[in-house]
């Protein structure tokens, strides 16, 4: 008998991305309480989030040549999806299990001309998702953006500027999520729960080198928009941690250097992730 394993297809692969685009299995029908209850919605986003997993780890097996004839197939159902199905912060909901791997799954897709075609609303779809998905999910947008300009130079005028306003947010977000988080009296975070991506020090990390990448391959474009950053950049630069101004002032006042970080930061994470994020901007 033979026992060797069996390596996926890119017929196995045209299953599963028939079966993810398949309308009549998954979270679209969410406003159609009369067609389906939500115990029934909650198994088919199970089924999907099944399938999208077999996906993610297929286009890791299947060769390049093999998956550009389904790849067409399953790009715009995975677009629709992330536009789709409900946003969540919470760890362990199916909504965020199932986003994750989507996002994963467009992370993974291979170099070639089948994808190209596509970019351009991938790219949309990515700017959508990092405005308004949780931290995790932006950090991979970021991450996908970088490749998407490294192999396909895919920027427009329309593209950066959306992409411009978001990180202009998400600087402005920056002295109200330091006063929340790394204060004195500041609660400390739960970990099941993750941040908006617009909220996020990993996220404003992420985008920095996102922006770098962009000065790389687009230099003529970018550079009538790199001065709109600076003043927003050098305001994050200046932001210091209100537990650690306190603990530092005290220890000077004794004639002291301070040096680490205050005893007082009850998320220590988010503090590292605060001057990840200062040292990358």
């Amino acid at each position: 008998m033979d026992h060797t394993p069996h390596l996926p297809t890119t017929a196995d692969l045209e299953i599963r991305a028939a079966r993810i685009a398949d309308p009549g299995i998954g979270w679209q029908n969410r406003f159609l309480p009369t067609v389906k209850c939500s115990h029934e919605l909650a198994s088919d986003l199970k089924t999907k989030h099944v399938v999208a997993c077999e996906i993610r780890e297929m286009l890791d097996t299947v060769r390049d040549t093999e998956s550009a004839r389904v790849l067409p197939l399953m790009i715009a159902p995975l677009l629709e999806l992330l536009r789709s199905v409900e946003v969540a912060l919470h760890k362990d909901t199916v909504e965020y299990q199932f986003r994750r791997v989507l996002l994963e799954i467009l992370n993974r897709l291979p170099v070639n001309e089948a994808v190209r075609g596509h970019v351009t609303e991938l790219f949309k779809c990515l700017l959508h998702v990092l405005r308004n998905d949780n931290e995790e999910n932006g950090v991979t947008c970021c991450k996908t953006m970088v490749d998407l300009v490294r192999n396909y130079r895919p920027l427009t005028e329309e593209t950066l500027k959306d992409f411009m306003t978001i990180f202009q947010d998400a600087f402005r977000n920056m002295q109200g999520l330091v006063d929340q988080l790394l204060s004195e009296n500041s609660g400390q975070l739960d970990s099941n729960v993750v941040l908006p991506s617009i909220r996020s020090f990993k996220v404003l990390a992420e985008m920095g080198m996102v922006m770098v990448i962009f000065s790389q391959n687009h230099r003529p474009l970018i550079a009538p928009t790199i001065q709109a950053t600076m003043a927003p950049a050098l305001e994050v630069l200046r932001l210091e941690s209100p537990a650690q101004h306190s603990a530092r002032v005290d220890y000077e006042a004794m004639g002291g250097f301070w040096a680490g970080m205050a005893p007082t930061i009850k998320n220590p994470h988010a503090y590292s992730d605060f001057i990840n994020a200062q040292i990358k901007v």
